[in-house]
């Protein structure tokens, strides 16, 4: 597998992807204290991490700072991508939330393979729901409420057809 987490926060997700099932996991994230965290715990979790793709050693997570929307991939590189996206709750705002959504969206249907899965966690439902009704590669597989959350998030498992 080849994962990518677009806003990877302290890298919780691709750090427990690691522990179950090592992958190529590349996670970025525009703030750079959370990839000052993400690498952190990442050594906590005995794992390594690199701080780009141009590295010669190989990583087990790669991390890079800056902003997903001026990040260029192959067309079909990546079999998962997987965040717990912003809401505009702790961090990013309704405004930047649309345009990433909206990005993610578009963008999804390029980087992933061909029955690829794109899997967010978010409490912006109508949002994300709403930016992939325009993406028709994209089909919703399933929307997972998480029970007694107090911030009412669920998990949308997309797929690339």
């Amino acid at each position: 597998d080849r994962i990518l987490d677009p806003c990877c926060g302290t890298a919780t997700i691709l750090i427990e992807r690691q522990l179950v099932e090592p992958a190529l996991c590349i996670g970025i994230d525009i703030d750079p204290r959370q990839i000052k965290n993400a690498e952190q715990n990442i050594e906590k979790a005995e794992l390594k991490w690199n701080e780009d793709q141009s590295s010669s050693k190989i990583a087990e997570i790669t991390l890079m700072h800056g902003d997903i929307t001026e990040k260029k991939f192959p067309e079909g590189f990546f079999t998962k991508i997987i965040s717990n996206l912003p809401y505009g709750i702790h961090s990013g705002s309704r405004e930047k939330n649309v345009k990433l959504y909206h990005f993610l969206a578009d963008i999804s249907s390029h980087w992933l393979k061909k029955g690829g899965k794109a899997i967010f966690l978010t409490s912006s439902k109508n949002l994300l729901r709403n930016s992939f009704d325009f993406n028709k590669q994209m089909k919703l597989i399933e929307e997972i409420e998480i029970p007694n959350d107090s911030l009412k998030r669920s998990i949308f498992l997309f797929e690339k057809i």
